[in-house]
């Protein structure tokens, strides 16, 4: 009997050692990455796709992963897919590259992975907010890379469920800032670089020049400004694009009337900022200078450390003869810190300055 159970224990031992066992498979980089943003290090993701090659890698995992997410329909799975779009922007991963596939497929996949919940519009509140917002932050996002016919085809892809005249029994989601959104694209088909280059020319001015080639875009970019001025939530911030939309078109008393319509209590400093420096500007063209230096000064105290105005403001007090008040906004200008920032440098690229905000407030709920 000894002798049989040495011969087991043996040949046990034997076959151990010709066949030893499995090692624990290693997580794959988007196993470790999904792992981590689940326990809340969101900046995790920032700090693992740095290249193109990273960026391919961690979608051609998740693409093996979405089928089983959308059987578990999860608001963080949107939120991990959200973050990904975030930072395939802000590379600039927006046109298909050799690495693997583009931005926009994930952006699709994002948008239809989070109109596809299993909870149909109005039953949970919660969820609905989050929906609004994950769109809203998708499309900062794409104007923030100045992806104008993304975000129109975007747009076109929600059109069903979202509206600016949505809520409850209408089967729609409200979103107030839908209408802006829209207008927001058709502007950035008229910033100064893209009519250069559309006209060929190799001046990137302000002015828009009076062509019938741009006519049209300019029509529907006024047409939906001023359809977003009806809405409450949006009409400070449509009317003053509108009225510099009517500035650079030298319609510089229009564009006044715009700037002199008051503003609602609690309006977005950002916003306050924009309307005094292009109402300083539309008063300069028309030759009023006095006024302007007003408009200038009133946009300094708006945004403090903005350079704008103060150049502004040196260069009409030089204009009107006025050498010391011109040296000391030259001097304010070379005394700026680093930190010092100006809302005008992101006027061009819409929403994208939200993003932070709506960020932190989707994270939140999606917990």
């Amino acid at each position: 009997m000894r002798i049989r159970t040495l011969v087991i224990a043996l040949l046990v031992t034997a076959t151990a050692a010709v066949f030893p066992a499995a090692r624990p498979r290693a997580a794959t980089p988007f196993e470790e990455l999904w792992t981590a943003y689940q326990g809340g290090d969101y900046d995790r993701v920032a700090r693992t796709i740095r290249t193109g090659v990273d960026y391919s890698g961690i979608v051609r995992d998740l693409n093996l992963t979405l089928p089983s997410w959308k059987a578990s329909w999860k608001p963080i799975h949107a939120m991990f897919l959200l973050d990904l779009v975030r930072v395939a922007t802000a590379q600039r991963w927006l046109a298909s590259f050799s690495f693997g596939r583009s931005a926009e497929d994930l952006i699709d996949k994002a948008r239809e992975f989070v109109t596809t919940r299993p909870d149909r519009i109005g039953a949970k509140p919660d969820l609905d907010r989050f929906e609004v917002l994950f769109h809203r932050a998708a499309l900062a996002m794409l104007q923030g890379n100045l992806a104008q016919a993304f975000g129109e085809e975007y747009l076109k892809k929600i059109d069903k469920r979202l509206s600016v005249t949505g809520g409850a029994g209408t089967g729609r989601l409200l979103d107030t800032r839908l209408a802006l959104t829209s207008a927001l694209f058709k502007e950035e088909v008229l910033t100064p670089d893209t009519v250069a280059r559309f006209l060929r020319s190799t001046e990137a001015s302000l002015i828009i020049p009076p062509v019938a080639s741009l006519r049209s875009d300019v029509n529907l970019a006024l047409a939906r400004f001023e359809a977003a001025t009806e809405v409450p939530a949006t009409a400070d911030e449509a009317r003053v694009r509108m009225g510099f939309l009517l500035h650079r078109l030298g319609r510089a008393d229009q564009a006044l009337n715009a700037f002199n319509a008051p503003l609602a209590p609690g309006v977005d400093p950002v916003v306050a900022y924009w309307r005094s420096l292009f109402k300083g500007r539309a008063l300069q063209e028309l030759g009023r200078l006095d006024q302007a230096v007003v408009a200038f000064g009133e946009a300094r105290r708006a945004w403090p450390g903005a350079q704008s105005p103060l150049v502004a403001l040196a260069s009409l007090h030089q204009q009107l003869g006025r050498r010391a008040e011109a040296l000391e906004m030259v001097t304010a200008v070379q005394n700026l810190k680093p930190t010092d920032s100006d809302p005008w440098w992101v006027y061009w690229f819409g929403d994208h300055r939200l993003v932070p905000d709506l960020i932190t407030e989707l994270r939140g709920l999606a917990k």
